[in-house]
Formats: C-alpha cells, structure tokens, sequence
C-alpha cells in the first residue's frame, strides 16, 4: 500500500491544478464585456440568467403600409444553450412613429416572438432591436407604400375662370385625391400625371406630373385666348403594366360668370306625398345667367344640389342656354319640425274651435328646403355702364349658403328655441361667414376690400311639401234638422268642411272631392281635383243643403249627405244624416 502513494499524490495533485486553471477560466470569461453576455432574468423563477448571445430575425423584411413582420429573438446563455423559458427580451423601435410591436416578451425554448405592425400611411424602413440582459441585436424592415387602388378628382377653384388677359382669374386650381387599395391615401411621393383637353387657345397646366402630398396632387390651370371647357386627366401607376386615370368637371375658361340676381330655380311638381310613398319624384331645374342677362354662360359650369329630407342629385352641368335639370325624390329624412308662427298658431286655433281637430302640428312641419349653389359673382348696380364693379356702387352681400329648416330666411344655430341650420363652409375656416361687406367676383381692380372673394358660392332655395294622407278629414255639423218654418223651399243648413294631412296640408294634386245627398237641394263647390302648389293652409269649404219640398204639408225626409274624399286611389267618405221637415 505504501508503495503506490507517490503514484496517488501525483493524481491528487494533477486534478487540484486542472481545478485551478478551469477557476482561472472562468475568472477571466466573467470580465468580457457586456455586449458578448449579460444577465437577464427567468420570469417563471426569478433566477439570474447569463445571457450570451441575441439574435433577432423578420419575415418578412419588407411589408406594405399597415402590413405584419414575425419578429423571433433567440437568446442563448454565456454556454450557447438555449436560456431558460421565460427569460424576459424587450423590442423597441427607431423611428417609433413607423409602427409598433410589444414592449416586451419571454422566451420558449430560447426564443421570444412579437408582431410588428406597420403604420398604415408612412413607408421607410424602420429598426427593431431586441435586448436580453443587456445583450442587444437588431433588424431592418422596409415599409412599402400598397398599391394605388383609386384616384378622383377632389376641386376645381375657381370653376369659372376668364380669357388670358381678361382682368378676371386666369388660373383654376386642380386637386385629385388619390387612395390605396386598403382605402387609405397613398403614401407621400406618389407619382400622378396630368394631361388636358381644352379649345386649344394657348391653354396650359403647370406642372404635368407631381408627387402626392397627403394624398393629393395638385396641378394649375392657365387660361389661353379662346372660350371654351377644359377637362384635366389625372393617372397613376398601379404597377409596371396597369394605371388609373380620371377626369375632371369642365372648368369654364372664357364664360360669362353666373350672377346671384339671375340665379333660379323651379320644380314641376310642389306637392308630394312623401309622408306615405317613396320615390314620388319632381324634377328641380336651375337656370344661371351672367350680369348681363345673357344665358349663354359656358357650357359645363356646375351646380350642386343639397336637400333637407328625400334625395337629390348632387349636381349638373348646365347646357349651352344656362340651364340644368336633376331629379328629387321622396324618401327618408323626413322634414324637420318647426316652431309655429303666430299665422299657424291662430289656424290651429281655427281647426279646434271649427272642426274640433286638436293638433301641434303646423304646415311648415312638412317643407322641405332644397338648396342649389354655384360658384359666380354677387350681383351689382352698374351705375356707370361700364361692364365692371366699381368701388361704391350698390351689391348683393350673401353670406354662406345654408340650409333654412324653418323658412325664416335667416341661418339659425340652436339658439333661442331655433334649429341648428347646417351651411356649407365655403372658405374652409370652419365657421359660419354673413355677408362680408365686400363685393365678390372676378373683377382683382374692383375693390382691396379686406376679406373680398374672387369667387362667390352663390345659392339659392326652393320649397317643396311632403303631404300624406287626409287624416285631419271633418264636417260640422255632423247632423241637421232643416224646418221650414211654414215656408215652402226656406229652411236650409251650411257645412263646413277641412280636409288635411297630420300637418294640416292640402293633399297631393289629382285628389278629388265630391258631395252628394240623397235629398233636399244642395248647392256645393268643393275645390276639385286639388292643384298643384304649395300651400300654408287645409282645403276648407262650405256647402248648403236646402229643403226642396214645394208643399210644406209633405212629411219629414230622412236625407244622407256623403263628402267624399278619393286621395291616391283610395276613397274617404263622411257620412251625415239629418231630416228636411
């Protein structure tokens, strides 16, 4: 035994120096720097982990606006083994405002997944770093911008504009819109093109293509020296083989600008039974004519159309005489109900007292106001005979058009029991603009009047009536007794009828009314077939029934009067019985 323990010392002594230096080792790996290993933590335990390594991939590395990229972190400790599940790895993002990801996320068999989520209008290329106990790695995507999907033509201003060297506007600013195929507008530096279709007087856009801005690409019409419309053509690319293209409204270079006094509308039909039917239609014309009086303003100057219940079309372009025809129709919204005038309260008042109706209702519950507007010049005195305004002479001052829901003539906004009036904020100020004190039109030597407008949106309003059925339907008396007092063909009786929808309004024209007895004499004169109109008042009328008896000793006669009404086909009868002695 004695004998083999040099050969032990040697072993013992052997495996206390392997021991040292694996010490030593690990010593001097402990003081590498932190971007070859770091500690992290372990959620599921809370114990400290030596991270080693990150490494962060993206599939895929390039996404369009508002698109995904899979992001996985593998994170391997200070012995290149996977960390423990849990480990904590956070994500962050240069520039933030490109998109987003989660904060942070724990690791699965070594690796921790987030989703990135592209911002849905800006491209560019965004860096994503992953970080593990202070261990870091990071990855690129680029952010594409989708596919145009739709390009439409936004506004033209001024519509009108007049000949180069005229003294009037001479240049028309265009705008189209263009969207992505998500809905969205495209993203800044898009492409679009332009292209124009005029008289050929020296006309000119500027510039012929541009890069969107938000969304939009703008480009400037520049009037040449002949009358005539001009449409502007906006394309863009889709990809290497499609593109989109659209046109512009006729922009008028070189005629006559409407004016507000000649501005008019007109409908075929007032009174529609919109409370009952939908798609009873009128057709609403609208005429325009310069300062002038000349009609011949430029073929495809546009007007646009608003109503306060049913549908209208939006707009029209005006033929060659200044005129211009769209269709209304009822439907819903129904009218607005409207505070009664001291008019309407002293009918209701008539209504209970005569027929025994009670109601809130007034007439005016069942307008409907329909707006029209156009871009011109507010009308003037021409004192001097000169073709133009000239500082003092007498002008229209409109305000904003809007939409007048009791009538009253002036833009109400809630107050004192009135309505809040929608208007169309035709200087994008966000606010209700009166009368301005300035005149406004095409005229720049007119007038350095503070807020003057070289445009004017002019307007102008026509009333129609949605009617029903004639529920408000009475006679009074409801019964009669009719003597002749020793009298032969003496005694007699009066009635009186109304006939009304809910609002009190006369029914819708073709509606016949009819009045028949089976006795005695009657003498009526019922307002039939009811016209056309619009009207502030119920149809009401009276009649007499008489006795007819040559010989005061005949016996009494039972005797039925009949008032009919027949409205849209169907028949309302009232049925009174009396006796003629």
């Amino acid at each position: 035994m004695r004998k083999n323990m040099p050969g032990r010392l040697a072993v013992n002594l052997f495996l206390f120096l392997l021991v040292v230096a694996l010490s030593a080792c690990g010593s001097k790996s402990s003081n590498l720097p932190p971007s070859s290993s770091g500690t992290g933590t372990d959620t599921g335990t809370g114990t400290t982990v030596v991270v080693g390594t990150v490494s962060v991939t993206a599939y895929p590395t390039a996404v369009i606006v508002g698109g995904l990229s899979s992001i996985e972190a593998a994170v391997l400790d200070d012995s290149s083994n996977n960390v423990p599940d849990g480990t904590v790895v956070t994500f962050s993002l240069d520039p933030s405002s490109l998109g987003a990801i989660p904060s942070q996320a724990t690791t699965v068999d070594g690796v921790a997944k987030a989703t990135f989520t592209a911002n849905s209008t800006t491209s560019g290329t965004v860096t994503i770093t992953a970080t593990a106990g202070g261990v870091s790695d990071t990855v690129t995507v680029t952010i594409q911008g989708a596919d145009a999907g739709s390009i439409e033509f936004s506004s033209a201003s001024p519509q009108v504009i007049g000949l180069k060297g005229s003294g009037q506007t001479e240049t028309s600013t265009i705008t189209f819109l263009v969207k992505d195929v998500n809905g969205n507008t495209v993203t800044d530096g898009t492409s679009v093109r332009f292209a124009m279709k005029g008289p050929g007087g020296g006309e000119t856009l500027d510039p012929l293509s541009t890069s969107t801005v938000n969304g939009e690409a703008v480009t400037i019409l520049h009037s040449g020296t002949v009358a005539g419309p001009v449409t502007i053509v906006a394309s863009v690319d889709v990809n290497d083989t499609t593109s989109l293209a659209t046109s512009s409204f006729p922009i008028s270079i070189g005629g006559g600008v409407p004016t507000s006094r000649s501005f008019t509308l007109a409908t075929d039909v007032f009174n529609l039974p919109g409370l009952a039917y939908v798609n009873r239609q009128a057709n609403i014309s609208a005429f325009i004519a310069d300062r002038f009086g000349n009609y011949n303003i430029l073929e495809g100057t546009s007007i646009s159309f608003y109503a306060e219940a049913g549908a209208i079309d939006r707009s029209v372009n005006v033929d060659s005489t200044g005129a211009g025809s769209v269709i209304f129709r009822t439907q819903n919204p129904m009218p607005a109900d409207v505070e009664a005038t001291p008019a309407e309260t002293t009918l209701q008042g008539t209504v209970l007292t005569t027929w025994n109706i009670s109601t809130s209702n007034n007439p005016r519950d069942g307008w409907v106001t329909v707006l029209a507007t156009v871009m011109g010049e507010e009308s003037f005195v021409d004192a001097n005979a000169n073709g133009i305004y000239d500082l003092g002479e007498d002008f229209d001052d409109l305000g904003e058009p809007f939409m007048d829901l009791n009538d009253n003539g002036v833009r109400d906004d809630e107050t004192s029991g009135d309505p809040l009036e929608e208007y169309i904020d035709a200087n994008n100020n966000g606010q209700y603009d009166g009368p301005n004190g300035c005149w406004d039109g095409p005229n720049p030597a007119s007038s350095s009047c503070s807020g003057r407008e070289d445009s004017k949106m002019l307007y102008m309003t026509i009333t129609l009536m949605f009617t029903g059925q004639p529920v408000n339907f009475a006679v009074t008396p409801s019964s009669f007794t009719i003597l002749d007092a020793g009298v032969p063909n003496e005694g007699s009786q009066d009635f009186t009828v109304i006939i009304a929808d809910t609002n009190l309004n006369t029914p819708s024209p073709g509606t016949t009314i009819s009045v028949s007895a089976d006795g005695g004499k009657l003498s009526a004169y019922p307002p039939t077939p009811v016209a056309d109109g619009l009207s502030s008042f119920p149809i009401m009328f009276s009649f007499t029934l008489s006795d007819s008896k040559a010989d005061d000793t005949d016996p009494p006669e039972n005797v039925r009067v009949v008032v009919e009404v027949e409205w849209e086909g169907v028949k309302y009868p009232i049925v009174i019985s009396g006796t003629i002695d």
